[in-house]
């Protein structure tokens, strides 16, 4: 009898032992990969239910996929990511599927198995956390290379020149190889490793922290490093950066509801020239946008979801021939030049709404809206432009400097309605409309702008949407308009 106790008690030992051993681990299950749409093959995985959600990776062999799972919680304890509202569903693979950005839609995500397995994996940990946490790609590149060395002495001889001061701003947008060379690249993702090396170490712990406080950050590791300048603006910081796998080249900027498209796009050809410039341009686009989102809201003329939808924008092409222009039925932007976003962009609130048939009015609230009161960078050129002696001998310099003072704050209609008060001079550099002869885009702005300063917005849109009249009666109404706009002109 004693005998069988001990029996007993020993293998309760062993049972218990093994509880013992078992407990805290993972539970990973064994699954076969069956979402066909998102990937040309099938292949086996072992799969795990986590606190951020699913845990996918394409392996049999336990061990690689708990070296994946240690990899991601690491990234999510060094981010200090305690929480995700936005469960999501990560995949480890070999390989990636081909329409990634609509798996990223569902909040699935995918990263590279070898990396990981093979200690290369500074590249997933910053898409996961650009992915995950929505946060800039600079700050999961610097999070990501906490442990790699830095130069400090390098980095305060580079910030010492002015010229190179533009890389301060950190935007996502400065990862991106198309823009500039591989040494300026690595510069950048130097100074963000130093820079959340210094937010750790002075008590800035997760993403959110670090993003919210950035200046202030970046201004003291400055000064830690002994370089004489203070960062007065972040530029961008309303812009996010994301990247895709190789493969596939989904690398986006993220401008409130506005995805621009740099990489994946059958148009990928953005050209830019100057990272000063571009620069400066996201950092205003952001106000610019929100802008027209506030014009058409603050008018009731469409509700906060109308206005808040998701919009794409890409690069339309290089030839002569192509032209930025507005897909309304697709929310779809094909943008050539950088500059003219405003524009197309209000187009995408307004054109469903046009039930005139008049080309002015539609492009004419465009540039008003979109050129005339948002569009930081366009004012910018056009002022930069009119101050530059060396351009003294254009026409357009002589009937602007004659005819205003240039501000910082240069308002385009002015000049505009100088081009239509000297009608040989409009004549050769405005552009007409396809359908409407003897209209510009500019004349088209300057009217509508006319009629909702001296009337109302309200006023404008009865014209614009034919509301409560039929289209002859309407008509009647617009060229009584018209006729006292022309008249105004004269005087």
């Amino acid at each position: 009898m004693k005998n069988r106790i001990n029996l007993i008690t020993f293998y309760t030992i062993i049972a218990f032992s093994i509880f013992l051993c078992g407990c805290g681990k993972t539970q990973f299950t064994k699954e076969t990969h069956k979402r066909e749409l998102e990937f040309t093959r099938q292949f086996e995985m072992l799969t795990c239910e986590k606190p951020y959600g699913k845990l996918c990776v394409e392996t049999e062999d336990e061990e690689k996929a708990r070296t994946v799972e240690t990899f991601v919680d690491n990234c999510f304890k060094v981010a200090g990511i305690e929480d995700v509202n936005n469960k999501c569903t990560l995949y480890f693979l070999t390989s990636f599927p081909t329409n990634e950005r609509t798996m990223a839609e569902e909040n699935i995500f995918v990263l590279s198995l070898d990396d990981v397995i093979n200690n290369n994996g500074n590249v997933s940990f910053g898409r996961l956390l650009t992915y995950v946490a929505g946060c800039d790609m600079w700050i999961s590149c610097g999070l990501a290379g906490e442990d790699t060395d830095v130069n400090e002495e390098e980095l305060k001889e580079y910030y010492s020149n002015e010229d190179n001061r533009a890389q301060l701003s950190l935007a996502g947008l400065r990862f991106i190889d198309v823009f500039q060379d591989e040494e300026e690249i690595e510069k950048v993702k130097q100074t963000a490793i130093a820079v959340v090396k210094y937010a750790k170490k002075k008590g800035y712990k997760n993403i959110n922290s670090i993003s919210d406080n950035k200046a202030e950050i970046i201004n003291g590791w400055l000064k830690s490093i002994g370089v004489d300048y203070s960062l007065e603006e972040c530029s961008a910081d309303k812009v996010k950066y994301f990247v895709g796998p190789e493969d596939e080249k989904l690398d986006y900027i993220l401008i409130d509801n506005l995805a621009l498209y740099i990489k994946g796009s059958p148009y990928n050809g953005w050209e830019v020239n100057n990272i000063n410039q571009l620069d400066r341009y996201f950092s205003t686009i952001s106000d610019d946008l929100k802008g027209i989102r506030d014009f058409v809201t603050d008018n009731n003329i469409l509700d906060n979801e109308a206005v808040n939808k998701p919009v794409r924008c890409e690069w339309s092409g290089a030839n002569a021939l192509t032209t930025s222009f507005a897909n309304h039925y697709s929310d779809l932007i094909y943008l050539q030049v950088w500059e003219v976003l405003p524009h197309e962009y209000t187009h995408l609130y307004f054109s469903d709404l046009n039930r005139t048939n008049h080309d002015f009015l539609n492009e004419g609230i465009a540039e008003y809206v979109g050129t005339y009161l948002n569009a930081t960078s366009m004012r910018e050129r056009y002022a930069s432009y009119y101050t530059d002696e060396a351009n003294k001998d254009d026409p357009r310099y002589k009937l602007v400097t004659e005819n205003m003072d240039i501000t910082e704050d240069y308002n385009l209609m002015d000049s505009d309605r100088i081009y239509i008060k000297n009608p040989d001079f409009y004549d050769k550099y405005a552009s007409p409309l396809f359908y409407e002869d003897g209209w510009s885009y500019q004349e088209g702005g300057v009217f509508v702008g006319y009629l909702i300063e001296n009337y109302s917005v309200d006023e404008f849109m009865k014209i614009f949407t034919c509301e409560d009249r039929d289209m002859e009666e309407n008509e009647a109404v617009l060229q009584r308009y018209v006729d006292e706009w022309r008249e105004s002109l004269s005087e």
